[in-house]
């Protein structure tokens, strides 16, 4: 058997939206389509502290910031002042915040996260979209490898 979860380097989800003319409306909905489009939430989620997280470092983006910036953020968007709620965000933060970097979206170096960028004239999204197909292109020709064997009636 193919220990399978050890296998797995990365994944990629990419939703292919519709760009209806309302998603230009406000920003609230384009961080909304934009999370989705990226795979940071689900289709009708309704739970909101990924898309504050993502909004608090889109605030950034041309930045250095630390966690401490996006709880203090995320806690004025909620309007939190009860400090167990604030453990709470700051946990949560820190999760998203290891999420976005386990997507290649953000980096970490020492207290410090900063949007990837390949060269300082990059737009992120630049960076994402060449590191998404490289990878593509690296699956792809794991695949061929892969059909290539099986249509060559190698291994059964």
């Amino acid at each position: 058997m193919i220990p399978e979860s050890e296998l797995v380097k990365s994944e990629i989800v990419l939703r292919d939206l519709v760009l209806s003319p309302d998603v230009k409306l406000s920003k609230k909905k384009q961080i909304r389509w934009l999370a989705l489009s990226l795979g940071l939430i689900s289709p009708g989620e309704s739970r909101t502290l990924m898309l504050d997280v993502f909004e608090a470092i889109l605030n950034k983006i041309d930045m250095p910031f630390n966690s401490d910036q996006i709880v203090e953020e995320v806690c004025s968007m909620k309007k939190v002042k009860d400090d167990g709620e604030k453990k709470k965000v700051d946990k949560a933060v820190r999760y998203h915040l290891t999420r976005l970097i386990k997507m290649g979206l953000i980096e970490r170096k020492k207290r410090n996260y900063s949007w990837v960028k390949e060269d300082l004239t990059d737009k992120p999204i630049e960076s994402l979209k060449r590191k998404i197909l490289n990878k593509l292109n690296r699956i792809f020709s794991n695949m061929e490898k892969v059909y290539s064997s099986y249509s060559a009636g190698k291994p059964k």
